[in-house]
């Protein structure tokens, strides 16, 4: 039996598939404008609004990366290739241990 080459295993999983690519890079870049200052001011100002205020940044920013990830996975699933760099929470970050913080 013949061992497949690295060309050959992507030409057969759909390895850098134009559709797949495509929504990954819809997926980095809608990440990268909702990671804008003028978009992230809004949930630090209802972070200020205390436990409830943070619920709902929490939740509303959970929605979102669920959202985002779903057409992550779904640009991996048409054979995209690269990586998605999710803007959620990042360590230090108002809500990074959860809603409580």
């Amino acid at each position: 039996m013949r061992t497949l080459s690295a060309t050959e295993i992507d030409a057969v999983s759909g390895g850098g598939t134009l559709i797949g690519d495509l929504l990954l890079g819809v997926d980095q870049f809608l990440n990268n404008v909702l990671d804008t200052p003028i978009l992230t001011l809004p949930g630090l100002i209802v972070n200020s609004l205390g436990i409830v205020g943070k619920a709902i940044h929490f939740a509303v920013d959970t929605i979102g990366y669920t959202t985002l990830s779903a057409v992550g996975a779904l640009g991996y699933a048409l054979g995209g290739t690269g990586s998605v760099d999710y803007n959620y929470f990042h360590t230090g970050e108002p809500g990074s241990a959860g809603f409580f913080s």
